[in-house]
């Protein structure tokens, strides 16, 4: 299965389209706090060495890593954007965290492409 790319920002060290800078909002999501632990709760897909700058503040995120729920593919760093910057999200990915049941994903690694 191919993974879906969740906001793979062209300022981003794993690089991307778009700009982090264009989907950062004023007004936090109703969804926040549950969006964020979403994207904290992913399964790793890879790991990478050294460590993750935050591109607005140049603050050290920490190690960066490849998340998945086995459809979308994220850095661990989207977490940190989303609750300190209010990052949007597409919809669909949205709507799909509004039905998780806050368990761990079930994912077989060995069926994904990335």
């Amino acid at each position: 299965m191919k993974l879906r790319d969740l906001c793979f920002f062209k300022e981003a060290p794993y690089g991307g389209s778009g700009s982090i800078f264009d989907a950062v909002r004023d007004e936090e999501h109703p969804q926040k706090e549950r969006i964020v632990s979403y994207l904290e709760n992913g399964e790793l897909c890879t790991a990478a060495f050294g460590l993750v700058r935050d591109t607005l503040s140049d603050e050290i995120i920490g190690p960066l890593f490849m998340l998945t729920d086995g459809v979308w593919v994220w850095g661990s760093d989207l977490s940190t954007y989303v609750a300190k910057y209010n990052v949007e999200l597409p919809e669909d990915f949205v709507e799909q965290v509004k039905g998780w049941d806050g368990q761990r994903f079930d994912v077989n690694l060995a069926s994904i492409e990335l």
